[in-house]
C-alpha cells in the first residue's frame, strides 16, 4: 500500500481544503512530490509556522 501525506504546521495546525466538494477536509496527497508543490504554495501564506509533510 502506498503512503499518503498530509501537511501540518509545526504548532500542530491542520489545514483544510478550499476546493469545491472538499471543504472542511484535510487534503491528502498521494505522493511526496505532490505534497511538496502544495507545501511551497501554502508556505507563502502561512509564514508564522514551519510546514511539514507527514506520512499517514
Amino acid at each position: 500500500m502506498k503512503d499518503k501525506y498530509v501537511i501540518r504546521g509545526d504548532k500542530g495546525t491542520k489545514f483544510e481544503s478550499c476546493e469545491i466538494g472538499k471543504v472542511g477536509k484535510e487534503p491528502i496527497y498521494e505522493s511526496v512530490e505532490e505534497a511538496k508543490k502544495a507545501l511551497e504554495q501554502m508556505q507563502q501564506y502561512f509564514r508564522s509556522e514551519e510546514l511539514k509533510i507527514i506520512p499517514i
